[in-house]
């Protein structure tokens, strides 16, 4: 894939940024999903656009962690993609009423997000 987006796109691949840990996401509930996250480790470049790929999204997790890295390092992500997705993987954004849904389902777990991922 990345002889195909510098020869067909001429765009830079950076493969120094790599992903740190693995959080076994896959097959497990929406909560657990939500509070495992992807760890990343390498250099960003200060001022530089990066357009970010995955292999598959679902809920956007390592999407978002990776977004996350990169901006806390000076970096500015502009797109991202990726190749595959889940049926609920096209829509990123939570609606309201899933929102409303997860607060009935699990109580108290906002004020918990709010508390582990406050900055």
């Amino acid at each position: 894939m990345q002889r195909r987006l510098r020869s067909n796109l001429g765009l830079p691949v950076d493969d120094g940024i790599i992903q740190a840990n693995e959080p076994r996401r896959t097959g497990q509930n929406a909560e657990y999903r939500m509070s495992v996250h992807s760890k990343f480790d390498g250099p960003v470049e200060t001022g530089r656009d990066y357009l970010i790929v995955d292999d598959n999204v679902t809920q956007g997790g390592t999407l978002a962690d990776l977004r996350s890295y990169i901006e806390s390092h000076g970096g500015r992500v502009v797109a991202a993609t990726t190749l595959t997705g889940s049926r609920q993987g096209g829509t990123l954004a939570p609606r309201a009423e899933a929102i409303a849904a997860l607060r009935v389902r699990f109580p108290g777990l906002e004020s918990r997000w709010q508390g582990a991922f406050r900055q």
